[in-house]
């Protein structure tokens, strides 16, 4: 491979790297009193800090978070919570079902 060809393939690579090696964790946790760094969802996607390819770690409690609504692309882990609920769902919820 050429040097002139070599630079901007390797730039490219780097900087697609570079952005998933800065990720960020964060902990979501709306227990009383919480250990994570936010209480909601929402106020999570909503900080400065939370840049777009971060991820929220989102405690199981048995407290609902409620509707959120997100505006760049982060990703959400949680073991979520409902025990006397055997309903799966996967894809698109009805639209008068509540995500907890």
């Amino acid at each position: 491979m050429s040097a002139t060809l070599r630079t901007p393939v390797l730039l490219i690579l780097w900087l697609a790297l570079s952005t998933s090696l800065w990720a960020t964790q964060w902990t979501v946790d709306n227990s009383d009193p919480s250990p994570g760094q936010f209480t909601s969802i929402q106020a999570a996607i909503d900080d400065v800090n939370v840049s777009a390819g971060d991820t929220l770690l989102i405690t199981g409690t048995n407290i609902p978070y409620g509707n959120v609504t997100i505006s760049r692309p982060i990703t959400l882990i949680g073991a979520g919570y409902n025990p006397n609920d055997d309903e799966t769902i996967i894809g698109n919820p009805p639209a008068n079902h509540l995500l907890r």
